[in-house]
């Protein structure tokens, strides 16, 4: 698990980098697009070996197997409704404080991530439940927004490291607004869904678990 986590974490750090590179994309008629991209491609390198040699060394590691005997029906109904309440709270805390405060940053990603988990989650047993398929599809909605807002968030972060930020001023500039616009879609969505009973995901998902 320890292994795992420390490739998971290189491996986000990569996909950083990428989501860094492919934004500025769109500048790369200009100067600064060359050396913002080649000294992001060098650290990519170098992680992206790191995350080689991890990936190796878990490879070569026992994983211990779990027989279906060893864990009852009744057992895995218990631990799916324990992780959904769980998965569930955990949103509700956060949603007030991300409604009202747009730079609850480790809100956000803390709840990108659980929209995720309770998503893969629900997919389990969405064979069973038709209804299910409609909360998936909110959490998705969720999930890809607050993904994009996240990814608006690595970006600024970078820009407003590096060291002359007024040859980037104009990149930063883009990029904050693109982030207001998509945190407004998210408190649309949000809003909408909420506001109407038969459409509150909250109250979908409680009465799931």
């Amino acid at each position: 698990m320890t292994t795992s986590k420390q490739l998971f974490k290189v491996n986000s750090q990569v996909r950083d980098y990428d989501i860094i590179c492919e934004k500025l994309q769109k500048y790369s008629s200009e100067p600064i697009y060359t050396k913002l991209t080649g000294s992001l491609n060098r650290r990519r390198k170098t992680k992206l070996a790191r995350a080689r040699k991890i990936a190796l060394s878990l490879r070569d590691l026992d994983v211990p197997q779990v027989k279906e005997s060893a864990i009852s029906a009744k057992k895995l109904e218990m631990r799916y409704n324990k992780l959904g309440v769980r998965l569930r709270e955990r949103i509700e805390l956060n949603l007030p404080m991300v409604l009202t405060n747009k730079n609850k940053l480790k809100e956000l990603h803390e709840m990108r991530k659980d929209s995720k988990k309770l998503r893969y989650l629900l997919e389990l047993t969405s064979h069973q439940n038709k209804e299910i398929h409609t909360i998936i599809t909110e959490l998705e909605e969720i999930q890809d927004t607050l993904g994009t807002i996240h990814d608006c968030d690595t970006m600024i972060a970078y820009l407003k490291r590096i060291r002359h930020r007024n040859k980037v001023k104009h990149i930063l500039d883009d990029e904050i607004s693109e982030r207001h616009k998509k945190y407004d879609d998210f408190i649309q969505f949000c809003k909408k869904s909420l506001s109407d009973a038969r459409l509150n995901f909250l109250k979908q998902i409680a009465a799931l678990t």
